[in-house]
């Protein structure tokens, strides 16, 4: 790999793994409640009833939690994955200045990049398939 395009490699994992890390990072706030009562007459009063099938652990199986693992691993961070060689593919293949091998990797990178989204997606739809026959 020529020195250039493992700099370009380089930035973009750098980018890739810094937006991960401040999503992660920000995605939860641990701010302490407000110190006496706060709630005045303009605070509606909501009933904890509301509330209560919100817990999506409750009465969950291995199996669901499995399941609902592989849901978001193959779905949500395969997809980002693929969005990402998407992108290098095709930053590949528009800098290549009429270099015949940095568009044909850029656009292999593309091509491979599609077959791997279409396999990840279409063995969930077969699984999901068979298991909704099998119930």
């Amino acid at each position: 790999m020529p020195r250039r395009d493992k700099l370009y490699f380089r930035a973009f994992l750098f980018f890739f793994f810094g937006a991960i890390f401040f999503v992660a990072l920000f995605s939860s706030v641990f701010a302490a409640p407000p110190p006496g009562n706060t709630a005045d007459a303009s605070t509606p009063i909501i009933a904890l009833e509301n509330f209560k099938n919100l817990d999506q652990w409750n009465g969950a199986t291995p199996q669901t939690l499995v399941g609902r693992f592989i849901d978001f691993f193959f779905l949500s961070i395969m997809g980002s994955v693929a969005l990402g060689f998407f992108v290098y593919g095709g930053i590949l293949w528009m800098t290549s200045a009429g270099n015949s091998e940095r568009r044909k990797k850029g656009m292999l990178v593309l091509v491979w990049a599609a077959f791997g989204s279409i396999a990840v997606l279409s063995s969930y739809a077969l699984v999901t398939f068979v298991l909704d026959i099998l119930k």
